[in-house]
């Protein structure tokens, strides 16, 4: 009975120290994913280029195929690659202007939608919008970024499963 007792104590202390493991891991990620996105909005306010992330590089120009979807908005945007990983900044336009649509990320045949607006209404692209994408050395953050002059927004997607936003301003 004493060691049937002993090995569910220890089964329960070694569960519980699992899960507070993992939420402390959490934790950990969230503090190192703010500590990068301090380091990317710095980087962006000085002119100075994001060093100790992986840059993405611009794919195909940049450019991609523009889209007729059945609602009459004319899609194009942008896509960056790096390694078999693909983001696109998807760009819609409708009578009011043109807007950030979509934000995509495929890595082999796992694809995920970072960011959808259907209605065209909430982030503007103008002449002086600019769009990145960076990613940790550890390769468990990713960061779509879309750069206007007055702030930065960016979506954070870890462990390729969960996505948050911040939006920086200047």
């Amino acid at each position: 009975m004493k060691a049937s007792t002993l090995i569910l104590f220890v089964f329960c202390c070694a569960s519980k120290s699992y899960v507070f493991s993992q939420t402390l891991s959490e934790k950990n990620m969230r503090d190192k994913e703010a500590i990068e996105i301090a380091y990317i909005t710095d980087c962006i306010e000085a002119n100075r280029s994001v060093d100790s992330l992986i840059e993405w590089k611009v794919a195909n120009n940049g450019e991609v195929e523009s889209i007729h979807r059945s609602n009459g908005i004319v899609e194009n945007g942008f896509s960056f690659k790096y390694k078999g990983r693909l983001a696109f900044f998807i760009i819609g336009k409708n009578t009011n202007g043109i807007y950030l649509n979509e934000i995509d990320y495929c890595r082999n045949s796992f694809q995920k939608t970072i960011f959808l607006d259907e209605t065209l209404t909430e982030y503007e692209v103008n002449s002086q919008t600019r769009f990145r994408v960076w990613m940790s050395k550890d390769f468990l953050s990713v960061y779509f970024c879309m750069i206007n002059p007055d702030n930065t927004k960016i979506w954070v997607l870890t462990n390729g499963n969960t996505v948050y936003t911040s939006t920086q301003p200047r």
